[in-house]
């Protein structure tokens, strides 16, 4: 089984936005990452966080071949006789293709899907991040180019009650808040493989740590939700999570709201109060994590003050920053053994003490 592109497979290839390069700021000029994280760190320093040009394809659509199969386990991978879709493509998959074989044969039965409908789920759509970073915005795109022309391919469980907070939940407010109803979704489930009359993709909205400007403008502009307040300072920390829990927030906290943040939590919030609180943020403290997918909506200079475990590599919030011309702060805590999960996703401490002097910085 090989990977291919979608350019590689698909008809009637339409290019939505143009390729683009820019000269990206360097927006991170305060962190310990290289006290904390060693030779690591300094080349995150000094090479990722770096000014420097970025890059990000053309932003394209076609229709898929109609021998594709969606299939079943979660993944959300859709596979041709002897290929399937690269950007689609789980790591695991693109680290050994030949897993795909393995996951085909394993499918479950077909149920064809009729109509034409536009491929958005996608491995990780249970992570915030990915959702609103890498999915939604394909999707926010087809509705600018074809307004309510496709129904949308995503779990059912995006028909969960709005009442019962989950990610699902909000993955649906966030469809309503691009004027996406229920009856516009295509549902699947894991347990079965799908066929369609007229499947298409679209490519990349983000790869290798670039962010295709055109289409978080977007998101931005098209959003049905707007904010009345402004200047506003909020701080989250990652409490619902076991990944990259801040060990010591209750004395960041009292920091935190000595210096006018308000504290709130993401996870609990519905998708339009969230829009609104990045909205009207001038600055930002959070755990490195989904609670800062936010970041899209955020005002241009943006002031962003990470908090994350020693070790944990990441380009995708700081590509958010960068995008926003902001301003990044990013501060490191060594992990501490609490729990299950060690490592880079360990429970962390950050120094009350760093934390009080980027504020004052």
């Amino acid at each position: 089984m090989k990977l291919v592109s979608l350019e590689d497979v698909a008809t009637g290839v339409e290019t939505i936005l143009p390729p683009i390069s820019w000269q990206a700021p360097r927006v991170c000029n305060l962190s310990n990452i290289r006290e904390v994280a060693g030779r690591w760190g300094a080349f995150m320093y000094e090479q990722t966080y770096a000014a420097q040009t970025k890059s990000i394809g053309a932003v394209r659509f076609g229709r898929l071949p109609r021998d594709m199969r969606l299939n079943s386990g979660g993944y959300y991978l859709p596979t041709g006789p002897d290929f399937s879709l690269l950007d689609h493509a789980h790591p695991r998959f693109r680290a050994d293709p030949t897993l795909i074989d393995e996951h085909v044969a394993a499918a479950g039965p077909v149920e064809h899907i009729s109509g034409e409908c536009l491929l958005v789920a996608r491995f990780g759509i249970q992570t915030w991040g990915h959702w609103l970073g890498e999915m939604l915005p394909k999707l926010v795109v087809a509705e600018r180019c074809f307004p309510g022309r496709f129904r949308y391919v995503l779990h059912r469980s995006v028909f969960s009650s709005p009442g019962r907070r989950s990610i699902w939940s909000s993955i649906g407010e966030s469809l309503q808040a691009y004027g996406v109803g229920r009856e516009r979704i295509a549902p699947v489930v894991a347990e079965k493989s799908y066929s369609f009359e007229a499947l298409f993709a679209m490519s990349p909205i983000y790869w290798e740590g670039a962010f295709h400007p055109g289409a978080l403008d977007w998101m931005r502009a098209d959003v049905q939700i707007r904010s009345t307040e402004f200047n506003r300072r909020c701080a989250f920390f990652r409490r619902d999570s076991n990944l990259r829990s801040l060990a010591n927030h209750e004395r960041l906290a009292d920091i935190l709201s000595a210096c006018g943040f308000e504290l709130c939590e993401p996870g609990l919030m519905s998708f339009p109060d969230q829009v609104r609180m990045f909205q009207s943020s001038s600055k930002v403290c959070g755990v490195l994590g989904s609670g800062l997918s936010g970041l899209i909506y955020s005002p241009a200079g943006v002031q962003v003050i990470s908090l994350a475990p020693a070790r944990f590599g990441d380009r995708f919030f700081h590509a958010m920053v960068q995008e926003r011309n902001g301003q990044f702060v990013d501060l490191r805590g060594e992990t501490v053994a609490e729990g299950e999960v060690l490592g880079k996703d360990g429970s962390f401490n950050i120094d009350p003490a760093i934390l009080h002097d980027a504020l004052l910085s």
